[in-house]
């Protein structure tokens, strides 16, 4: 699947990381910074860039064919900073959310995420970014165990819905909690009819020298890839497991009086600044030669060369020791006058699953439900909370929708007449248990008239209760805590 065209792009863009401000400044759309980060406040040229004076330490943003090769860029006094992959993915509507009682839409914030974004490093002027967005959004955290587990926001702008600021707790990093908040947000903006999930990863800034010309490349949204971390061993080579967005590209170029030395290195000076540490470090024969070499997932003939008698090889990593790493691999070897590099860049981006990038099969027919579902959840444990569920504060109202959770009740409920269950309102602990128990039985109740008049779902099926705060999930006594207690369970009542 394509990017959308560049006017679709930059509006996606501007909806759902808006500035603080704009102003036209000749051919140039300035933003306002406002500690928003370098996406959101780099200048977009619409006009001729060569016509700009933008003052001090200019930032602008440039799409691939903007501003010409690197070294032209250079020659006007710029260097590339933060570039950025985005892959655009088909937003797919599964018959059932993927894992609902990990995640938890909800329309505004909670403290817990608040608090996952601080320790990733998302300040208030951040905050702010996401505060300003005028388009529809969704915010979602998810938990395991009941603890928080990670958070981002998606919103959506026309048939376009980008994932921001995706943060996973430390402790629940490499356990799928990134790719089920994508599945979620892929999810909603099915639900919402946009038709393409857009994530970007922050890719490795590397300027490659004048003349290069890109012979290849290949790019995943999602890769599981050993890269070599040592020299090739009889009994078995070191390597390093990345995960992540994959990215390689393979470049020719003019060769250096240095020959590979002179090619590689500047690359492996800038991999450094880029706060990048070396890994490991060869040249051909102390890599291993022949057999390195084709430990290598290289681009085939004729988009990248390597002459097993004088190449080179760099691995190098950023991110924190206990979090998702960023994995770049470099390759430099020669022809008899040309040069040939190919970058392989596993980016510490959380992947979109298969489920989330085509639409999977509708439920299969009888009283099996898909094992992801909110049916096989429901009949593995004997209850789901239906965390994406919203009502008007203090009050027994639920909110327009859509919610996807009731999407897949509906659809279990109606997969066989049998079936039955009991929506159990719960509140937290401010107030009476008297009122509270009211309170939370009429919220029950809202939901199913929700699922009899929207859904289709026969009355016989579904009946309502309340128990006030008398089940928490969570302490009363954090306000994160009295979010998670207020909700509407679905406790299964069939007994076959």
């Amino acid at each position: 699947m394509s990017l959308p065209d560049p006017a679709r792009l930059e509006a996606a863009l501007a909806a759902t990381r808006p500035a603080a401000a704009t102003r036209r400044l000749g051919p140039f759309l300035r933003r306002d910074r406002a500690g928003g980060g370098r996406r959101v406040s780099a200048a977009t040229a619409v006009g001729n860039p060569g016509q700009a004076a933008m003052g001090a330490a200019p930032l602008f943003r440039l799409r691939p064919g903007q501003g010409g090769p690197d070294a032209r860029i250079a020659d006007r006094g710029l260097r590339r900073v933060d570039p950025t992959l985005l892959l655009a993915v088909p937003a797919a509507r599964p018959a059932a959310p993927p894992l609902p009682r990990t995640v938890i839409p909800a329309e505004a914030p909670l403290a817990v995420m608040a608090g996952l974004w601080a320790e990733g490093g998302t300040g208030p002027e951040q905050l702010a970014v996401m505060a300003r967005v005028a388009a529809r959004r969704t915010f979602l955290p998810a938990r395991e165990n009941d603890r928080p587990a990670g958070a981002a926001v998606c919103a959506v702008a026309g048939d376009i819905a980008m994932p921001h600021a995706l943060q996973v707790a430390p402790r629940c990093r490499r356990r799928g909690v990134a790719a089920r908040l994508l599945r979620w947000a892929a999810l909603w903006a099915a639900v919402l009819g946009a038709g393409v999930l857009l994530p970007a990863a922050a890719r490795a800034a590397i300027t490659l020298p004048a003349g290069a010309e890109r012979t290849g490349e290949r790019q995943s949204p999602w890769a599981d890839i050993d890269l070599p971390a040592g020299p090739w061993r009889p009994e078995g080579t070191a390597t390093r497991r990345a995960e992540g967005t994959l990215s390689l590209s393979a470049w020719r170029m003019p060769l250096p009086e240095g020959g590979t030395l002179a090619l590689i290195a500047p690359l492996r000076d800038q991999l450094r600044a880029g706060g990048f540490a070396i890994v490991y470090d060869c040249a051909a024969r102390a890599c291993g030669g022949f057999d390195f070499r084709f430990l290598l997932e290289l681009l085939p003939e004729p988009a990248m060369h390597v002459d097993l008698g004088d190449f080179r090889y760099l691995l190098a990593e950023r991110g924190p020791p206990d979090g998702p790493q960023t994995l770049v691999a470099v390759v430099a070897s020669r022809s008899r006058s040309q040069g040939h590099v190919q970058i392989t860049e596993v980016a510490a981006a959380p992947p979109v699953t298969a489920d989330a990038a085509r639409p999977p099969p509708g439920p299969a027919p009888g009283p099996t439900p898909p094992p992801d579902s909110l049916g096989a959840l429901l009949e593995a444990e004997g209850r789901v909370a239906l965390d994406d569920l919203t009502f008007e504060s203090g009050a027994t109202r639920l909110g327009p929708g859509p919610f996807p959770s009731l999407v897949a009740l509906a659809a279990y409920l109606a997969a066989d007449p049998a079936r039955r269950v009991v929506l159990v309102g719960h509140s937290d602990a401010t107030g009476s248990l008297a009122a509270n128990v009211a309170l939370s039985r009429q919220r029950a109740q809202a939901v199913v008239e929700r699922l009899a008049t929207a859904h289709g779902v026969s009355r016989a099926q579904i009946a309502a209760e309340g128990v006030g705060f008398l089940a928490p999930r969570a302490t009363n006594l954090t306000e994160a805590g009295r979010t998670l207690n207020r909700r509407v369970e679905a406790v299964l009542a069939s007994t076959r």
